[in-house]
């Protein structure tokens, strides 16, 4: 399946971000790698104000949203963002997906 541009650049954009947050995370930075890898973006793509997650450890996680018109290929996308945090993360992944 091919994708349509805005697909593309979704995903790219996801990437990006974790990469980033990968990038904190491996220098040592677990407690603001999130907040630090979206400031790094907001600069490049103009992105919203970044709501911070922290799990039971008092350790920030990960978080975006990806907003997709409707017959957007949300559920493609939602696949292919798991795939991307599996490349990611692939030393220690451990993905939660709730909805």
């Amino acid at each position: 399946m091919e994708h349509k541009d805005f697909q593309q650049k979704a995903l790219e954009r996801v990437k990006k971000y974790l990469s980033f947050v990968r990038k904190e995370q491996d220098g040592g930075n677990t407690r603001h790698a999130s907040e630090d890898a979206w400031s790094e973006l907001e600069k490049e793509f103009g992105l919203g104000q970044y709501q911070e997650r922290r799990n039971g450890l008092e350790r920030n996680v990960p978080n975006f949203v990806l907003k997709i018109p409707t017959g957007g290929g949300k559920t493609f996308l939602a696949i292919k963002t798991l795939d991307t945090i599996n490349e990611v993360f692939r030393k220690n992944a451990r993905v939660l997906c709730y909805g």
